[in-house]
């Protein structure tokens, strides 16, 4: 039972990591759409597809290089969901700072 524990806090490590990974690149992506508001649509749709390239190696990269455990990668999975809901936070909370709801 410590074991499976064990496994999934760091899959769930591993998760956040890639999911802080994501996160810079959504905010670097949302800085370049700022900067060139013409290329906007070319910027968000490198953003996204390499936000899909960094979640989907992470399991990938998980699966066979790290650990073929269950708890292993639901632990990646969840460290990859959870901070999506803190991402939401984040910008609705920054939007309502700025007086727009």
């Amino acid at each position: 039972m410590p074991s499976l524990i064990l496994w999934t806090l760091k899959g769930l490590a591993l998760g956040f990591v890639a999911a802080g990974l994501n996160f810079f690149i959504l905010l670097q992506g949302l800085r370049h759409m700022k900067k060139k508001p013409a290329k906007a649509t070319g910027a968000l749709a490198v953003c996204y597809t390499l936000r899909f390239a960094v979640s989907l190696g992470t399991l990938i990269l998980a699966y066979f290089c790290i650990a073929k455990s269950i708890p292993f990668l639901v632990g990646t999975a969840f460290g990859l969901t959870i901070p999506n809901y803190f991402y939401f936070l984040f910008f609705k909370e920054k939007q309502n700072y700025q007086g727009k709801e």
